[in-house]
């Protein structure tokens, strides 16, 4: 099967039918009925056929819940770097997006990494040995490894390039600013673009080709032998520090927040959204959320896991949707870290 191409288009501003418009206070549409009606989904992965009620096998969710958040989150700093052409006007947007890669995303992505590489794939590996599968593992593991290096160049590139953005629009208040300065402002973000297009499309590729491999290998060994993979997960993960553990934890809430759970964090509670920031229709029913916590130990699902999905929606979410905006909420200091009093912000410490 041929794999699709991901192109990273930035002058449109057009939203595909599956992203969301925002809906006004008078909207016709009543709660009650709202409620009642099967809410829309889209499913990013093409891996597998899109069911418009967003029910999936198990073996498939168990890679989306990872996967679909990759990927959308990939789609939300698409979208918010279309929304940078005013940077020499904002400096804070370069500030916001380099720190919701360097300390958000891309840290994600390597805890995820790491996960299948020091838990997911042992224990499966060792499984595969038993029956002699020796063909698959290479196949699966040869693969890995290369895509991973891959990734991990592309990550860097982006980083550095992301950087080279902050220092060139540092100092910067946009008022007469030479047109030399900008030039050489809107020179560094064609490249991020063009950096960041080149990882997006690797990263696709490379999560979609897992897709065609991971789910079979899960179905065929059941649900017991994942449920260990994912204890251990939550018992190494969880207990993670640092930045990488910090991000990891805010990853696991991202994970509740694109599948679109109410459960876990009240919409009530939640800031009031960003117009211009990129809106998803969730990729799944609410009842594959509901699988998905059920296979959580009690104290995570109730205890910690809300915390998670809290500090993803008011911290991390929040910085790159107001990349799409022209106010700056967080007002993160240069390096990234948050000012001391922060009035009227919503954010929470990282």
């Amino acid at each position: 099967v041929p794999h699709p191409v991901y192109v990273c288009s930035f002058p449109s501003l057009v939203r595909p039918p599956h992203i969301l418009e925002p809906v006004s206070a008078s909207s016709p549409i009543s709660s009650s009925r709202s409620r009642s009606m099967p809410r829309s989904t889209y499913l990013s992965a093409t891996s597998i056929p899109a069911n418009p009620n967003g029910d999936y096998p198990q073996h498939y969710c168990d890679w989306f819940f990872p996967h679909e958040t990759i990927r959308r989150e990939a789609l939300r700093a698409e979208h918010a770097l279309r929304y940078m052409e005013n940077v020499v006007e904002y400096p804070w947007k370069a500030v916001n997006f380099r720190t919701w890669i360097r300390d958000f995303y891309f840290p994600s992505i390597h805890a995820h990494h790491d996960v299948e590489e020091d838990i997911i794939g042992p224990h499966f590996k060792a499984l595969l040995e038993k029956q002699g599968e020796n063909t698959l593992i290479l196949q699966v593991w040869g693969s890995k490894e290369h895509d991973h290096k891959g990734l991990l160049d592309l990550m860097s590139k982006v980083e550095r390039q992301a950087e080279a953005l902050c220092i060139e629009t540092q100092g910067l208040t946009g008022v007469n600013t030479s047109q030399h300065k900008i030039n050489a402002v809107l020179a560094q973000l064609q490249a991020l673009r063009e950096i960041y297009a080149t990882f997006k499309a690797f990263m696709f590729i490379h999560l979609e080709e897992e897709e065609r491999v991971w789910p079979g290998i899960f179905e065929r060994f059941g649900k017991e032998e994942v449920k260990k993979a994912i204890a251990k997960i939550i018992k190494e993960d969880m207990s993670k520090g640092g930045s990488e553990g910090a991000a990891m934890k805010s990853f696991a809430g991202a994970f509740l927040d694109n599948a679109g759970s109410t459960k876990t964090f009240s919409a009530s509670k939640r800031p009031a959204e960003i117009p211009t920031a990129l809106k998803l229709d969730p990729w799944c029913s609410e009842a594959v959320i509901g699988r998905f916590l059920a296979d959580v130990p009690w104290i995570p699902r109730k205890l910690i896991f809300p915390s998670f999905h809290k500090r993803y929606v008011l911290h991390w979410k929040v910085m790159i949707d107001t990349v799409c905006a022209d106010k700056d909420i967080l007002r993160l200091r240069p390096n990234g870290s948050l000012p001391v009093k922060a009035s009227g912000c919503f954010c929470i410490a990282a």
